[in-house]
């Protein structure tokens, strides 16, 4: 789980901010609160800030960090850094996140250079309650210093001298990266948050308005499609029914291009070469409608599109394209509400684009039934205007952020908890006339002809 997610220069932030998922001394809805041996966990955030305050950043943030262990540095340079201070371009971007895996903290971190293309340093750290660090690892690259406190085996300690060697001065590569792309077992095995820290770094599923959530597994599984069906009908969005309907050769290539089947053929062809596997599927996304492709091993290929139902007449057929963007969006982030995966960050942009208030309401309430009890150490964190959640009969104070700037372009975070509130004190309109910032301030007003 996440406990905290720290920053320092990228775009608006200059000086390290701390978003923290630890529970501050509220005391209401304890049953959807995580609780480890030492403190409390959220499962649940709502970031609030005005158009330009930094909510967007801050994912953004996070999103470019776990790109960079996924996926390295990035082919191009460019510069991230905090640009308003022109030292800030000489300095490294700082990223850590403060991990609870096996009921044990972690901090993993990095330092990145944006304006080189290079990174500076990387470490993984376990945090004992009496604030003391024991190393896993750490690489302060620009010296050359590369060090590990675990006495490994005979074996696997050769290995990461190996590894040491040619990663101590090297700026191109991260070592969580590194590892978990060799597939050491010997080093993992005696090391295994190598490889989780990894996992749950490459798990975070972040999405904008551009980007959904839902992935392709739940249109592919009758179960999980009667679930997404389910779902809907409890929003009053009037789809009955869901279901895949085969089209012919002709009309499918006309809707998918070409090139997206051939790069998927070539994708699935280890999988069709297993004994067991006899077709695979494939969920095709194009012009906002869905498509389920079937590869068989005879090279033959069966199309199918996604077809929703209406209450209103449930023989006639609808595409997503002709759904409302407000039906499409509560698709793209159905997989969190529905999800069976217990141990999984969620991390949504502008939660409420498209969708009405009183869904957007909704749709928070469900995801925090969900969460409530032992076991379900699901979390949400969304970047949100939605000024109805701002309700301490559905949130807690903890779990309310604002994102503000100061008068020198700075974003900076700050808690509700930090603010002296009272349970029965009406929230939106305390923060809707600027008493917690992050609203926008309209200096001058242009008449309407």
């Amino acid at each position: 789980m996440l406990l905290h997610f720290r920053l320092k220069n990228f775009k608006s932030f200059k000086e390290k901010q701390d978003f923290s998922m630890i529970s501050g001394l509220s005391k209401s809805y304890l049953d959807r609160v995580y609780k480890s041996k030492y403190f409390d966990v959220l499962k649940f955030a709502a970031i609030y800030g005005a158009n330009g305050a930094g909510k967007s950043n801050l994912i953004d943030a996070l999103s470019y960090f776990q790109k960079l262990v996924i996926l390295g540095k990035p082919e191009h340079i460019k510069d991230i850094g905090f640009k308003l201070d022109q030292e800030y371009s000489l300095k490294p971007s700082y990223f850590e996140v403060i991990l609870l895996i096996d009921d044990i903290t972690y901090s993993y971190g990095l330092e990145f250079f944006s304006s080189k293309n290079e990174f500076s340093s990387e470490w993984l750290y376990e945090l004992s309650p009496n604030n003391k660090e024991k190393v896993i690892f750490e690489r302060d690259i620009d010296k050359g210093r590369f060090i590990f406190e675990h006495k490994f085996k005979v074996a696997a300690s050769k290995k990461i001298d190996v590894y040491k060697d040619d990663l101590k001065k090297d700026k191109d590569k991260l070592f969580l990266n590194y590892i978990n792309s060799k597939n050491d077992n010997e080093v993992v095995k005696e090391l295994p948050i190598l490889q989780k820290v990894f996992k749950w770094i490459l798990d975070i599923d972040i999405a904008s308005i551009y980007r959904p959530i839902t992935s392709g597994q739940y249109f592919l599984s009758e179960d999980k499609l009667k679930d997404m069906c389910n779902l809907l009908e409890s929003f009053n969005t009037g789809i009955k029914r869901i279901n895949t309907a085969e089209i012919k050769r002709e009309l499918a290539y006309t809707l998918i291009p070409s090139k997206l089947i051939e790069l998927a053929k070539n994708d699935i062809k280890d999988a069709l070469n297993e004994k067991t596997k006899d077709s695979v599927d494939v969920l095709f996304r194009v012009n906002d409608n869905l498509f389920v492709l079937n590869f068989f091993k005879n090279d033959e290929i069966k199309f199918n599109v996604v077809n929703f139902y209406h209450e209103e007449n449930d023989e006639i057929p609808f595409s997503l394209s002709e759904e409302s963007e407000g039906t499409r969006r509560l698709i793209d982030l159905a997989e969190i509400l529905i999800t069976s995966d217990n141990n999984k960050l969620f991390v949504v942009d502008e939660l409420d684009s498209k969708l009405h208030p009183q869904v957007t309401y909704k749709f928070v309430k469900l995801f925090l039934n969900k969460v409530k009890g032992e076991g379900k150490n699901i979390q949400l964190i969304c970047a949100t205007h939605e000024s109805h959640l701002l309700d301490l009969e559905l949130l807690r104070r903890d779990e309310v952020w604002f994102v503000d700037k100061n008068e020198k372009g700075e974003s900076y975070l700050t808690s509700l908890e930090e603010f002296n509130v009272r349970n029965d004190k009406k929230i939106e309109k305390a923060y809707l006339d600027g008493r917690y910032g992050g609203v926008p301030i309209f200096d001058t007003f242009f008449p309407m002809d």
